[in-house]
């Protein structure tokens, strides 16, 4: 089979070097592996990012007409479905599957069997290959191989020669143009002027600074099914796996306990929970045992049915578990590729924030074990496209004292990284690249805020008018807090609010824990009163 490859990517590298024109090339590629593959139809789809949609860009088999005419959201049709899920799809009879959607006038009718392959590179999907037989036998395991090897090496040829941009222009005809000129009328690519986008405050104050666009890496896109070959070997991997992240989990609470406070670094001992709980860890081991499948990929799985359950809820606070969930599964399925392969977890490979400068990170989500291993204090603001005020990441955001603004939709779609951002928590808005009028009217919020931060503070005792001492304390609620104490010349603790504790837990926090945070507020309040 390795020959095989080498030989079908050297006439493809080929095809590339010898022409200009971008259709062409395609339409000898297509040509070129329906020949080796010894079948019926072979045909490329494009992602056009710009119309959400994937086009038929070049075909071998279907009729010639339908390039360029054949259009499909992701997720829609077996072709959608497969860049959708990033999943290779081996159909018999495709058109009795769910997800088929008939095209009329691509001669399609004739093909019973089906194989689709996304086109990823760096956990990103550019298109889908697919081939078609009109024998109704599954394609054999070493030809979905094959595609599967090719797609990978195929979507490197493609983007190396800057193809898939042009494809997808070049696939646009005037009425797709003209759907793309509406949708840009209504929620424009690019904006070119000032900009306001509204979220939901989960942490007030105002942040002003360039954008730095974290953008996470999902290994479960680059998860594809798969089946294992030895049941015990994958368990043995998946419970090494277990064991090893939460060892990780105790190390970003450890992380977090020296950044914040008790009460909000224990939102990772929710991922302990996770971790230890038998229904969801069985869910997994399930998918190993009965449906064969790689471990890594029962994550996926198990993950998506526990998405699909809290989502169903209809409430955000369940909803925003779900990046808990994400968070911790994405954590235990890097540690088994890593077990398998020795690569670095894809967490730790992103492009890192800037160390030099305040930044404004903005995120389509941003999940807490991203968050603790920034340099928070360079941090001026939080923008996500999702989650909401009971999210985690809200949580950290309040703990950490950064301005955060969550929930804000069309947020990846409107900015680009470096642009100006003010962000104000109270109004619920954020303003991408402002005028300089906005600029100067928040440019004297922002100064007298600073200087009534910067204002002393008498510390001297408290007496009544006519000299009787009073004793002034501060009510707290996070062992944080304790350090204002000195700042502001508290005398003690007037209240420390002790349901705050079990208020922030998913759980009832162990008698020791207590013990633990009530000897901190003691001692850091001194020889003063505690109550």
């Amino acid at each position: 089979m390795l020959n095989k490859l080498l030989n079908i990517l050297r006439q493809i590298s080929e095809t590339i070097a010898q022409n200009e024109n971008h259709t062409k090339i395609l339409a000898d590629i297509v040509k070129t592996l329906a020949h080796n593959f010894e079948v019926d139809v072979c045909s490329v789809y494009i992602y056009h990012e710009h119309l959400d949609e994937l086009i038929l860009a070049a075909t071998c088999g279907l009729n010639e007409e339908s390039v360029g005419n054949v259009k499909l959201k992701p997720g829609k049709g077996i072709t959608g479905a497969s860049f959708k899920r990033r999943e290779v799809m081996n159909i018999s009879h495709p058109e009795n599957h769910p997800d088929f959607v008939y095209f009329q006038g691509t001669g399609e009718e004739r093909y019973k069997s089906f194989l689709a392959a996304p086109l990823t590179l760096g956990g990103n999907c550019f298109g889908v290959l697919t081939v078609q037989r009109q024998s109704a036998e599954l394609f054999p395991d070493y030809m979905v191989d094959m595609v599967k090897s090719l797609s990978t090496q195929m979507a490197n040829l493609l983007m190396n020669a800057k193809l898939l941009r042009c494809l997808a222009d070049e696939n646009a005809n005037n009425s797709v143009e003209s759907v793309q000129k509406e949708k840009e009328e209504n929620q424009p690519d690019r904006p070119n002027g000032p900009l306001m986008l509204r979220g939901i405050a989960a942490n007030p104050g105002i942040g002003r600074g360039k954008v730095f666009i974290f953008k996470s890496g999902d290994l479960f896109d680059e998860i594809t099914h798969l089946n294992n070959t030895d049941k015990a070997k994958e368990l043995a991997i998946l419970e090494n796996a277990i064991r090893l992240t939460k060892d990780k989990t105790l190390e970003l609470e450890k992380k977090a306990l020296s950044m914040i406070s008790e009460a909000d670094a224990s939102i990772f001992h929710v991922h302990l929970l996770f971790l230890d709980d038998k229904s969801l860890i069985d869910e997994i081991r399930k998918e190993i045992n009965v449906n064969t499948h790689t471990a890594e990929y029962s994550i996926k799985v198990v993950f998506e049915q526990y998405k699909q359950r809290f989502i169903r809820l209809k409430d955000q606070t369940f909803q925003d578990k779900v990046m808990d969930l994400k968070d911790v599964m994405l954590r235990l399925a890097e540690t088994v590729k890593m077990l398998k392969d020795g690569t670095c977890p894809a967490e730790e490979q992103h492009t890192t924030a800037p160390l030099s400068e305040r930044f404004i990170i903005a995120s389509d989500e941003l999940l807490p074990s991203a968050l603790i291993k920034m340099p928070v204090d360079n941090i001026a603001g939080i923008i996500c496209e999702k989650g909401g005020a009971t999210a985690h990441i809200a949580i950290l955001a309040r703990a950490l004292n950064i301005p955060a603004l969550m929930g804000i939709k069309t947020l990846m779609d409107n900015i680009r990284n470096h642009d100006n951002i003010i962000m104000d928590c109270h109004a619920e808005l954020i303003h991408v690249n402002p005028s300089e009028q906005i600029v100067q009217h928040f440019d004297e919020i922002i100064r007298a805020e600073a200087e009534e931060a910067g204002a002393v503070v008498d510390k001297a005792p408290a007496f009544t008018s006519d000299g009787q001492k009073l004793t002034l304390r501060a009510n707290i609620s996070l062992i944080c807090e304790t350090s204002m104490l000195e700042e502001y010349g508290a005398e003690g603790i007037g209240l420390y609010r002790t349901e705050f504790m079990f208020m922030i837990r998913d759980f009832l926090p162990p008698e020791e824990d207590q013990s633990r945070v009530f000897s901190r507020i003691i001692k850091e309040a001194g020889t003063h009163e505690v109550t």
